[in-house]
């Protein structure tokens, strides 16, 4: 396959993989892509550390997503605190 067709593919893939973890069918999301279900399962078939790196983001994201609630939190609790005392 091409790079640049290769790029193309993987770039469909990792937007299909993007829409499932908003809990859109791998089906659905496939179909709004516009990139055939067995071409993506072929491709991730094919090339597993897309996935892995997809799935490696997300994580990272939702870490930092957690990292940053509790800061506010801790931020809140501290004006709370505060407040409490003066």
């Amino acid at each position: 396959m091409l790079t640049l067709a290769k790029d193309a593919r993987e770039y469909q893939v990792r937007q299909v993989i993007e829409k499932t973890y908003d809990g859109t069918s791998t089906s659905k999301a496939c179909r709004e892509i516009g990139i055939p279900r067995s071409t993506f399962y072929y491709f991730i078939n094919m090339h597993p550390e897309v996935l892995v790196q997809v799935k490696q983001l997300f994580v990272q994201d939702q870490i930092e997503t957690l990292l940053s609630v509790m800061e506010m939190s801790r931020k809140a609790l501290v004006v709370c605190q505060t407040s409490k005392l003066g």
